[in-house]
């Protein structure tokens, strides 16, 4: 560890060494760059300030001759410096005075001409006239002024350079002459135009005091830079000595950060020792919990679910009650019609028509509350021939063209003891899952029954105790199924279906409903080769008590206090008892029937009573009524009662219950029956 950490100062030192290095060539690079371009720019600067002096010379020379031109001429004595002018071709170029003293004519020419030889003199500043044609050989161009004659022919306004001239540097400046208006009067016989280039005046001057001046500015600037250049340098090494000392103190802090990190390193391990096991307990605390928080949703979806079956058997009594009450006068009043003889033979068959569907409904309404009903299930020797073709008539034409129904009952009058509800759910339910295997394509729903003895060597399940046992099959010819799903055919809530589509109840409740009774299920599956659902029951030896004599009916005009609070049948009952002879008071209140009661209580045999209705049920009429008359026979009515149906057909407190739809007849063989074992005992 201690040799990596002295490579690695090593490296660091090396490391700032060539940082500072790097920032030393760059501040001097950038030093020598800025003293550069201030050379230069003062350069240009001294350039810039004797091209205006000589730019102010030439405008001066212009400014005499535009003196000169505006006032036509000037005659000025004749002397050696101002001789008469040989190449003036004008009248009176030479005149005297009245003295006669001798002048000659001065034009801008020969006036510019006479003021750069004075400046020469005087100032220092060389100015000269010049032309590529000159009339005058003074006036020849030398080769820079050549060149910047040719460029004036070019459109080029203004020529300036540093050139040689006399031993000297000189700024040499020229622009061009324009002819002028004023110029027209002498030089028209050259041919002179107005706006045309004749030529140009070049100013040429002295750089040496500029040059003087430059070479103090460069001296200046150059010591200057010098000056900030060691002070960058000094800078640079005073931030050397900084690093250098941080990089000790930054040594000793990770010295002593890295004893806190082999601290912290076990203490940390020790920790994730602890919080390792802490999190392995957590899992499994948290597992535990979705197991049960699992669970719980398990138990609500079945809890929903059972409410729901709850509220289907609620609705499904509810809607059977009042179509048991819808029912009621179509029965009855088909049933009196039937039976007046002035009815001719055409509306009698009609009417049968009507009767013979109204059967059929209420054997329907029958089918649908042996699915709802919600009591406990007794148990009694039916006929399960009849539980089958009444699940097939129901099924039949809600099953779709493609599906064929076979039937193949042998021994069709044998019972079996168990409850008919129970049976035909477990019927209903297999048919139905058949159908839901072959839905989409054509197929066949076979239906068998046949008896089984085990004296006659038949393979029976080895769990059935009995002698004799109904086997019931069911085959498919739908999708089939494969081992995975047999193995988990008759386990709660497991379906095949998509969600939504079932509950998965259906065939364990068929397994549990098979084995309460007694009997087995066997199934047999493929993938692709169908279903076959086969249940044996056990063969009831005893046919029970047989159905009895339906009683004659015998009215002697007993009065019947008669409730419903549906008025059509109040009017069937009392039209159809009155018909048998008993003499009917029909109310469909049952507080105005109490009330009339309480008037006469000795003039009724029996009261007939529905047992649901508003106000006052039939229940509390009865109690009520009993009261005041307790040997009085009640006979109730119902369109759908968990306590009113079973065998016996009687409420739990024991009075008789007649299930509706109801005709007349079966009502008064009820009275007649009631009555008469009053009288007996």
């Amino acid at each position: 560890m201690g040799s990596k950490q002295t490579v690695g100062r090593l490296g660091q030192s090396k490391g700032h060494g060539y940082y500072l290095w790097t920032l030393g060539v760059i501040w001097t690079l950038a030093i020598g760059a800025l003293l550069a371009w201030n050379l230069k720019s003062a350069n240009e600067q001294v350039l810039d300030l004797v091209r205006v002096q000589a730019r102010t010379a030439y405008d001066k020379d212009v400014l005499y001759r535009f003196w000169n031109s505006s006032h036509k001429f000037v005659y000025v004595p004749v002397s050696p410096e101002t001789p008469p002018n040989p190449y003036l071709k004008v009248p009176e170029r030479d005149i005297s005075t009245p003295d006669g003293i001798p002048l000659t004519m001065m034009n801008p020419a020969y006036m510019t001409r006479q003021a750069n030889e004075l400046g020469i003199e005087r100032i220092g500043i060389y100015g000269h006239l010049t032309s590529l044609n000159p009339l005058r050989p003074g006036n020849a161009p030398d080769p820079w002024e050549a060149m910047a004659l040719n460029k004036f022919e070019a459109g080029v306004k203004e020529v300036s350079s540093v050139e040689p001239l006399a031993g000297k540097q000189v700024m040499r400046l020229m622009r061009p002459l324009l002819v002028e208006q004023e110029c027209i009067e002498c030089h028209a016989h050259q041919g002179y135009q107005v706006g045309e280039v004749r030529g140009g005046i070049s100013v040429s001057i002295d750089m040496t005091p500029s040059l003087v001046l430059l070479a103090g500015t460069r001296q200046q600037l150059i010591i200057g830079y010098l000056l900030l250049w060691l002070t960058g340098l000094a800078g640079l090494g005073v931030r050397a000595r900084l690093l250098v000392k941080r990089d000790r103190e930054r040594q000793c802090q990770e010295e002593e950060l890295q004893r806190v990190n082999s601290e912290l390193e076990e203490r940390v391990a020790v920790r994730t020792l602890e919080l390792e096991e802490s999190t392995r307990l957590l899992e499994e605390d948290i597992r535990q919990r979705i197991a049960a928080e699992e669970e719980r949703e398990k138990l609500a979806g079945q809890l929903r679910q059972a409410q729901k079956m709850e509220l289907i058997g609620t609705l499904a009594g509810g809607i059977a009650h009042d179509f048991n009450n819808l029912l009621t006068p179509i029965l009855g009043y088909s049933e009196l019609a039937l039976q007046r003889p002035e009815v001719s033979e055409k509306l009698q068959k009609d009417l049968r028509q009507i009767f013979g569907a109204a059967q059929r409904a209420k054997g329907l309404v029958k089918q649908i509350l042996a699915f709802s009903r919600r009591s406990e299930h007794s148990k009694r020797p039916v006929c399960l021939r009849e539980i089958i073709d009444e699940v097939l008539e129901l099924v039949r034409p809600t099953f779709p063209k493609t599906i064929q129904i076979k039937e193949e009952l042998l021994d069709p009058g044998q019972l079996v003891n168990a409850d008919p509800g129970q049976l035909h759910q477990v019927v209903m339910n297999l048919c139905t899952n058949a159908w839901q295997a072959m839905t989409g394509k054509d197929g066949v729903l076979k239906v068998c029954m046949t008896r089984l003895a085990c004296s006659a060597g038949a393979p029976l399940p080895h769990t059935l105790q009995a002698d004799e046992v109904l086997c019931l099959e069911i085959r498919d010819t739908g999708c089939g199924m494969d081992a995975e799903v047999l193995n988990k055919l008759f386990d709660p809530f497991f379906t095949t279906k998509q969600p939504g589509e079932g509950t998965g109840l259906g065939l364990a409740v068929v397994q549990g409903i098979v084995h309460n009774h007694g009997g087995s299920i066997e199934v047999e599956s493929a993938p692709g080769q169908g279903s076959c659902f086969r249940i044996y029951l056990p063969v009831c030896q005893s046919a029970g008590q047989q159905d009895t004599a339906p009683v004659e009916i015998s009215a002697n005009g007993e009065q019947i206090l008669l409730v419903d609070d549906e008025a059509d049948i109040v009017d069937l009952l009392l039209a159809g008892l009155t018909a048998y002879g008993y003499r009917v008071a029909g109310f469909t209140s049952s507080r105005a029937a109490l009330s009339a009661f309480k008037q006469r209580p000795l003039d009724y045999a029996l009261l007939l009573t529905d047992r649901s209705m508003p106000e006052m049920n039939g229940q509390q009429l009865a109690t009520a009524v009993q009261q005041l008359r307790p040997e009085l026979p009640v006979l109730f009515m119902t369109g759908y009662d968990e306590e009113c149906g079973g065998q016996n057909e009687q409420t739990a407190s024991g009075d008789p219950c007649l299930p509706k739809p109801l005709m007349a007849s079966e009502v008064a063989r009820k009275i007649t029956a009631l009555l008469t074992s009053r009288d007996a005992s």
